[in-house]
């Protein structure tokens, strides 16, 4: 009869998108995984995909989706603001929507926090549904781990993540769907006092999205670069993968991430050509193919200011795509072992953006890396993991890695090694295996024009 009380063990992945938002839960006395279906999602046929929005109206209320009969402003990049990136992504959170009374708390924790607890009562729900007759008798543990950006991992800006989600924990059986931001705010200051949930975890989308990545038995050995095109950012990292003893592990060499996401591009080349373009310009951004590429961009750019920001948008990529490479051969790592390529993969939910890929792969050409000892680039394609997928299209799969990856529980993942700063780059050589040219160094990672 005590088997019946043992609760049935649910972990939560929450992949918190500057967008939009995925999650994947997974009962593990079942050994099965499902991919959260929203009550809203952005349309008809994906309701897996939920945008990273709420609304507040003119009486400071908060909702999940746009009231119908009242006055309201729509809050987005939330998690942007968390993150405190006014001063480099500008556009994207530069006029903050803040509610018409004082609260203790920063707004923007508290519609953290809000979002989040609605998130969570509709994967509750769904869990309760998917288990109806097996929870018979029994209750629900939870444990959940929600995606940070990976620069933050070890950074005291994790702590206001941190302290965001227990926040949520706090308040979700408390609050209703619609809620006065007083009320948030109020169990936003009572949670700070509140004993810890010690289940709810922090991990960086790098990893778990590259956790998810490597499920597939056919995969190779060896290096891979891997760059998530996200909305906000773009997440690189450099990573070796191996078995060992029957165990895969995954190396982490180098790890970065610059705002320079979709929607940042966006709103830069906005800026500059006209905001009545906006539309164009994110169709032609996020294009899968060469030819609508160029077709939307002789419609766009039509003016020398427009080239020059398209251009120094490009090079910052390139940039950062030399950064998270070259940097691998500054902390003793031989790339030259990869033999007769690099396998780049692209992922998040700019992964088919023909720009992107080009501009990414254009970096070994334009910063000569031919000559500096590096493999050529080659973009590959790693098998998403089948079994969740089931009515998913071919399409949206790609977008939902760090969910996956996330839904994994701390123990049952590959052993990361080297994450995220474990190899300091070498100011000299230590051993004489390592040859260091610092200017070398710097014509690799930005050109020979820098």
């Amino acid at each position: 009869m005590s088997d019946i009380q043992d609760p049935l063990q649910v972990h939560i992945g929450i992949d918190l998108g500057t967008v939009f938002t995925k999650a994947c839960f997974n009962c593990l006395d079942k050994n099965e995984r499902a991919i959260v279906s929203w009550e809203t999602g952005i349309l008809d046929d994906n309701k897996e995909i939920i945008p990273s929005v709420i609304f507040i109206t003119n009486n400071n209320y908060l909702h999940l989706t746009k009231p119908v009969n009242e006055p309201s402003k729509r809050i987005k990049y939330f998690k942007m603001a968390l993150a405190n990136l006014h001063d480099v992504t500008g556009v994207l959170i530069d006029n903050p929507i803040l509610p018409t009374i004082d609260t203790e708390n920063d707004a923007y924790k508290l519609y953290t926090a809000y979002y989040l607890a609605q998130i969570f009562s509709q994967i509750e729900k769904r869990i309760k549904e998917k288990y109806k007759t097996f929870l018979s008798g029994k209750e629900i543990k939870y444990s959940i781990s929600v995606g940070i950006p990976v620069q933050y991992s070890d950074s005291p800006k994790k702590e206001i993540f941190e302290e965001v989600l227990q926040a949520f924990w706090y308040m979700y059986p408390k609050i209703n769907q619609v809620e006065h931001i007083h009320n948030i705010d109020t169990y936003y200051t009572e949670s700070l006092q509140a004993p810890k949930n010690p289940d709810i975890e922090t991990v960086p989308e790098l990893l778990a999205e590259t956790v998810s990545l490597f499920t597939d038995i056919f995969t190779n050995d060896g290096y891979f670069a891997i760059f998530d095109i996200g909305g906000g950012t773009l997440d690189g990292a450099l990573a070796k993968f191996y078995r060992s003893q029957g165990h895969k592990k995954i190396e982490f060499i180098t790890a970065e991430v610059k705002p320079l996401g979709l929607e940042v591009a966006v709103n830069e080349l906005s800026k500059a050509r006209g905001i009545d373009a906006k539309r164009n310009i994110r169709y032609m951004v996020s294009s899968i193919t060469k030819k609508d590429f160029q077709k939307l961009y002789k419609q766009v750019f039509n003016n020398q200011e427009v080239n020059k920001k398209l251009d120094s948008i490009e090079k910052e990529i390139r940039t950062q795509t030399a950064s998270v490479v070259v940097s691998a051969k500054y902390k003793g790592f031989a790339l030259n072992d990869c033999k007769n390529e690099l396998p780049i993969i692209f992922c998040g939910g700019g992964k088919n953006s023909w720009w992107y890929r080009k501009v990414i792969l254009s970096t070994y050409k334009e910063h000569k890396h031919y000559s500096c000892a590096i493999p050529p680039y080659k973009s590959h394609e790693i098998n998403e993991e089948q079994g969740v997928f089931a009515g998913i299209a071919n399409i949206y799969k790609h977008r939902f890695l760090v969910a996956l990856g996330l839904s994994i529980p701390k123990e049952n993942r590959p052993d990361i090694i080297g994450f995220p700063n474990k190899y300091p780059k070498k100011e000299k050589s230590e051993d004489g295996n390592v040859q260091l040219d610092l200017d070398d160094l710097q014509r690799e990672k930005y050109g020979d024009d820098r």
